[in-house]
């Protein structure tokens, strides 16, 4: 879970107010297409919508963004939608260009164009992992190491990761909801970790993907993230970790983590900037997450598999 960032405190919320719920006509004008198409695709089950006590047709905002991913549909009036961001930006043809963008956007203070880029890609059929391993953690390595250069810097980044951070959260606004029986993810960054960006990630990753994701922030102890773990009925916890201060300390408290979650059958996934050379997490039932990528991989295999307590520390990928 490799995503480097400014420690800084979350963005306030924006005050436009998105569009929760749709009507076929609606959604038709914002896909440019009939009103009659879309109540034909709802009646045969292409999509899914609600009914009003009028007996009217009601989609919501998550559904209609699944079901544009699905069909490659383009968006003719994303402001019908409430998604005034997409008109923002015109995506160019390769992931390179992606990145170089998406840096742009943050470091020019371009807080539209960064929401915009993020919401198009992600509608354009590339998931949540995919958006955090590449332009995000692009745009926020290379903001990380400015103030070497530039005497703004400092101020930079921390823009930068404040506009970073609303474009995470307005993409986490349009996911579809876990289920009631979706498997339950807790995690945080521990003590002495302020950083707000990665862990935030991890949970937007995992809601991607089906899982109940409670994020509790930066600055968590790991006696809380097992009691959250344990009173929620977790599958697996998370800690994301971005700073070394007090790493030794944090692995050794890691280890005992692993060790009183494992007879509730509970993983523990562990990443961050910070891990890597001999100091390494380990454990039994530690698995390490190099990326948003392979923390997905792993929560997938484990939603396929049956529901069994581990025996056996996970190999390292």
């Amino acid at each position: 879970m490799r995503i480097v960032q400014s420690a800084f405190r979350l963005p306030p919320s924006d005050p436009r107010r998105m569009k929760h719920l749709l009507s076929p006509k609606q959604l038709g004008q914002a896909l440019g297409v009939s009103e009659s198409s879309l109540k034909r695709w709802i009646d045969d089950g292409r999509l899914v919508a609600s009914r009003t006590l009028g007996g009217h047709r009601r989609i919501p905002i998550s559904e209609a963004v699944r079901f544009i991913r699905e069909t490659g549909l383009s968006i003719a009036q994303p402001q019908v939608l409430g998604l005034d961001d997409l008109a923002q930006t015109t995506l160019a043809a390769s992931g390179g260009e992606h990145n170089a963008a998406f840096l742009e956007a943050l470091r020019s203070g371009n807080g539209p164009a960064a929401r915009g880029i993020l919401l198009n890609l992600y509608l354009s059929g590339w998931t949540a992992a995919d958006l955090f391993d590449g332009p995000v953690a692009f745009a926020m390595t290379e903001l990380g190491t400015l103030w070497q250069h530039d005497d703004k810097g400092i101020y930079l980044e921390h823009q930068a990761t404040d506009l970073c951070l609303a474009a995470v959260q307005q993409l986490r606004s349009v996911l579809p909801p876990p289920s009631m029986d979706a498997p339950v993810a807790v995690g945080a960054a521990p003590t002495d970790d302020p950083y707000l960006l990665a862990t935030l990630a991890a949970a937007v990753t995992l809601q991607s993907i089906g899982w109940r994701a409670i994020n509790l922030g930066p600055q968590t102890p790991l006696s809380s993230l097992r009691d959250a773990a344990l009173d929620s009925q977790a599958r697996i916890v998370w800690v994301s970790v971005s700073t070394e201060a007090g790493l030794r300390r944090l692995l050794e408290g890691l280890a005992d983590l692993s060790a009183a979650l494992i007879s509730n059958a509970v993983h523990l996934v562990v990443g961050g900037r910070a891990l890597g050379g001999p100091l390494a997490p380990h454990g039994p039932s530690v698995h390490r997450a190099n990326s948003m990528a392979e923390l997905a991989a792993f929560c997938s295999g484990l939603t396929a598999s049956s529901r069994k307590a581990p025996t056996q520390a996970v190999p390292e990928s």
